[in-house]
């Protein structure tokens, strides 16, 4: 609920005080519309303005949920409230006085500061001794990894656990502040599963499209972990008199940071790229064939996400295949391992690849998680593809 009271924006032009507003008065319910109508000049902006605390100083009384706002100013994040169409069914376990004190006007007040950010990707903040916070607005890996909490429930397996079952729909009706920030988990999906996931399927869509954007996150070799946006916009952060950068670097790190022997500013690391293949191919589980996304972004080629991820995987497998030139990306500009038959098909697990190029680069034993390329190709298909290429090519040649 909003509501404005006697609402005044007065101003003084040449000795004389003008009253562009006067005494506007009104309440908007949730789920209702309202329209500011009048001519020209009548002051509709003007009194959106005063609403909102873009003109100076205003009169009157702004409640949001029965708090006065008119005081605030327009750039105060604002705190987020909430509350359950059965009532009070919020509250703080064994804490009945500080739930009390949460419930003001019917919302539950969580003391927790909420900002919408309209591109729909998930940012950094830091939280300052002063209890501020700043959002930093760096498009990394970190808004990436959401999309990592995701699981579907198979119908037949809720059916075989009914404890489990009639607890998940308790939670569901009971606990709207934390169901509230995570996908519905009542609409069913593809063969009525259910999901569980922070992201939903518009935002969802709307984080794939910065990961798919090749002047993003897509590389011709996977994901990178920094968006390709920050090489000619790198972001900035002024703290005591300093000034930190994030630049968008493909391959070795530029300082010392961390040893300098790792950088998560740009190149591409197989564990987070395989994560975000198993993620889509779970998120295609629920969402079915029906939900398709632009592959790349902007380009018109619409695609599933089942698709989307055996791409991706195709895209990492290629760091370590032989291209049309009979040269594999993981050896970029180093001939020995190209070209040499004693060193061209021994294959060496790097710690990362260049975000550009897929050059290998850091330690070059990282086979713990780099080996996980070999589980893409059994899925892509590309081993059997390849065996296959190759016994055709050695028949002709025969």
């Amino acid at each position: 609920m909003i509501e404005a009271l006697n609402v005044t924006k007065e101003y003084r032009s040449e000795g004389r005080v003008h009253r562009a507003v006067s005494d506007v008065s009104f309440s908007v319910a949730r789920g209702e519309k309202l329209a500011v109508l009048g001519r020209n000049g009548a002051g509709r902006t003007t009194t959106l303005r005063a609403l909102l605390g873009l003109v100076g100083s205003r009169s009157g009384s702004v409640l949001i949920h029965g708090e006065e706002a008119i005081a605030l100013p327009p750039h105060r994040i604002g705190e987020l409230v909430f509350r359950h169409p059965k009532g009070r069914m919020t509250y703080y376990h064994r804490m009945p006085e500080a739930t009390d004190q949460a419930y003001r006007g019917g919302w539950f007040h969580s003391g927790d500061l909420a900002e919408y950010d309209e591109d729909g990707f998930f940012y950094d903040a830091i939280h300052l001794p002063n209890g501020q916070q700043h959002y930093l607005k760096v498009r990394s890996i970190v808004g990436l990894i959401p999309l990592f909490a995701v699981e579907t429930l198979e119908p037949e397996l809720l059916d075989r656990l009914p404890g489990f079952k009639r607890r998940l729909e308790w939670f569901i009706d009971n606990r709207p502040d934390l169901v509230g920030n995570v996908a519905c988990m009542r609409t069913r999906g593809k063969g009525e599963r259910r999901l569980l996931s922070i992201v939903g399927r518009d935002q969802l869509r709307r984080v794939l499209q910065f990961m798919l954007d090749e002047n993003e996150f897509l590389s011709p070799y996977g994901i990178r972990a920094l968006s390709r946006y920050h090489k000619e916009h790198p972001y900035t952060l002024a703290v005591n008199g300093m000034e930190y950068r994030v630049n968008y670097e493909p391959a070795e790190s530029s300082t010392g940071l961390f040893g300098g022997n790792s950088n998560w500013r740009g190149p591409i690391w197989f564990p987070m790229n395989y994560l975000l293949v198993e993620s889509l191919q779970k998120f295609h589980h629920y969402l079915g064939d029906d939900f398709k996304v632009e592959f790349p972004s902007r380009s018109g080629n619409m695609v599933t996400l089942s698709e989307v991820a055996a791409e991706l995987s195709r895209r990492l497998s290629k760091i370590f295949l032989r291209d049309d030139k009979g040269e594999r990306p993981v050896y970029r500009d180093i001939p020995k391992f190209q070209t040499d038959p004693n060193w061209n098909d021994l294959i060496l697990f790097h710690e990362y690849f260049h975000g550009d190029t897929g050059r290998g680069v850091g330690a070059s034993h990282q086979t713990g998680w780099t080996g996980l390329v070999a589980k893409m190709l059994q899925q892509s298909g590309e081993s059997s593809k390849r065996k296959r290429r190759e016994r055709t090519e050695v028949a002709f040649t025969d």
